[in-house]
């Protein structure tokens, strides 16, 4: 009765069995002899066990047992820390620039399910001379900005879709893709809302506004998206302005080995809440992965840069996915699957 447990019940056998053996420690071997007629018990030595013992316990250990064993060690690894922004001073100046930007933003609405001109919509309303105020390297950025938007509103007003629109439907038909689903690439999916959410308006999080490099840092990143042809500027406000972040990993595959993303906050905006329940994707473990290798077997990973944004969404539902500029309050929208729609993963899983 010793190791005595349901094992049906038992979402995990590998602590029930450390359980009852803390539970039940190995007992010291004994036996029983005589001594001067007497009987006595005494313990016996405990031999050493056979190497090829202790290599075949080692083997019979189950893969997880294996990981939660090696983690003491792994954790001494090297561990990169992305160090602490503090509040910059220079900060309090440039945010008075950047208040007055914001409050002299129009206030026509696209609301959702009505038709809308995009040459009454796509262009942006404010220029370089505004914000002269400002460092010299920021105005560089914001210099340049103001060139591609330009850029991308002319494409856009001349054929009415993103210049980063790059999927061919022919192509994909001639590949043996669905009409379904070559027409979505053509003319962009549509989200699958249940109920239209709400009117919301925020400007970027806080973070971005940490100092004078993280501010940078996010404008260059929205400079990147405009000459991919990913994000479009609007002279009229979106029905969903969603607040952004930007987050930042160290990467050898980037220039500078730090790979930043703007981050939209879908859930906040009401976007998310609003989507119909979609199905969860069914990805591999790493255990089962490494379970499924044999002996010698390599193992690399490959990631597709920017892969949410190769697939449109349809032109009804761009007003939802609206963002403002952190400094100059420019709104745009991403008619791509942007990060944070909560769709936009199992959806472009499927596309792939």
């Amino acid at each position: 009765h010793r190791f005595n447990f349901n094992k049906d019940s038992s979402e995990n056998t590998d602590s029930v069995l450390d359980q009852e053996r803390h539970e039940f420690s190995r007992a010291v071997p004994v036996l029983s002899v005589e001594v001067d007629n007497q009987p006595k018990t005494v313990a016996l030595e405990i031999e050493p066990l056979d190497p090829g013992k202790l290599q075949q316990n080692q083997a019979n250990l189950s893969l997880r047992h294996r990981l939660v064993l090696a983690q003491p060690q792994l954790k001494k690894g090297h561990r990169l820390r992305l160090p602490v922004s503090l509040v910059g001073p220079e900060m309090e100046a440039i945010q008075l620039v950047i208040a007055k930007a914001f409050q002299g933003r129009p206030s026509d609405v696209v609301e959702p399910g009505q038709p809308f001109a995009l040459a009454d919509t796509v262009g942006h309303f404010w220029e370089p001379k505004d914000f002269e105020a400002l460092p010299l390297e920021l105005r560089s950025v914001l210099d340049e900005t103001f060139q591609e938007e330009e850029r991308e509103i002319a494409h856009v007003l001349e054929h009415r879709f993103p210049s980063g629109s790059k999927l061919s439907a022919a192509g994909a038909r001639q590949l043996g893709v669905s009409e379904e689903r070559a027409q979505a690439w053509q003319s962009g999916s549509a989200l699958p809302f249940k109920s239209t959410p709400p009117q919301y308006a925020r400007k970027p999080y806080s973070s971005i506004y940490t100092n004078l490099s993280t501010l940078i840092l996010v404008c260059v990143e929205i400079l990147r998206l405009l000459k991919l042809g990913k994000a479009m500027p609007w002279k009229r406000m979106p029905w969903i302005l969603s607040p952004t972040a930007i987050i930042v990993k160290t990467s050898p595959f980037e220039d500078d080995g730090l790979k930043k993303r703007i981050v939209y906050d879908c859930t906040a905006s009401g976007v998310n809440p609003h989507l119909a329940q979609h199905a969860e994707m069914s990805l591999p473990t790493i255990l089962r992965l490494l379970q499924s290798m044999g002996k010698d077997y390599f193992m690399a990973k490959s990631d597709l840069k920017d892969m949410f944004y190769n697939f449109p969404v349809r032109q009804a539902d761009w007003t939802f996915l609206g963002f403002s500029h952190p400094v100059t309050g420019q709104y745009f929208v991403v008619p791509f699957y942007a990060m944070g729609i909560g769709c936009a993963p199992p959806h472009c899983q499927e596309f792939a």
